[in-house]
């Protein structure tokens, strides 16, 4: 497990909207992922499949070119539990099956390229009314 904290402001993300929040953990996940050499696929995907329905937050090719599905989960406050005890089994069940729905949909040509492996990691990003957020990211998760 690989924890890392950010000193990223939240600024008006914190006093936001849900939607407002979760907008700013994406973006800056994203941010730090491309930053530290990461290739994103996919943001946002979601699945056509009405027997597996909801969303990968990014697909993701880590510098070792390992495919990583992205779970982003970000918070507030903790007064519901932090955003890691947010991502229960039954969420990383549901990971694991979009993530064979986002693999079957794509071309049998590019998944040659991610013969590396894959694996679901889950980026919490905690903020604070003023201040730096704290950012850690959890790898292989499920």
């Amino acid at each position: 497990m690989a924890t890392a904290g950010s000193r990223a402001t939240a600024g008006s993300a914190a006093a936001g909207s849900t939607a407002a929040v979760g907008v700013f953990g994406e973006q800056l996940v994203h941010d730090r992922l491309v930053g530290a050499g990461w290739r994103v696929l996919e943001r946002n995907w979601r699945s056509g499949d009405r027997d597996c329905p909801g969303e990968l937050d990014l697909v993701a090719v880590d510098p070792d070119g390992v495919l990583v599905v992205v779970e982003v989960r970000t918070r507030r406050g903790d007064s519901c539990g932090t955003a890691l005890e947010s991502v229960t089994p039954i969420k990383l069940r549901r990971l694991r099956r979009l993530f064979g729905v986002w693999w079957s949909s794509q071309d049998p040509r590019a998944r040659v390229r991610y013969a590396g492996g894959a694996r679901v990691d889950v980026v919490a990003v905690q903020l604070r009314r003023s201040g730096p957020c704290d950012v850690t990211h959890v790898r292989g998760v499920g």
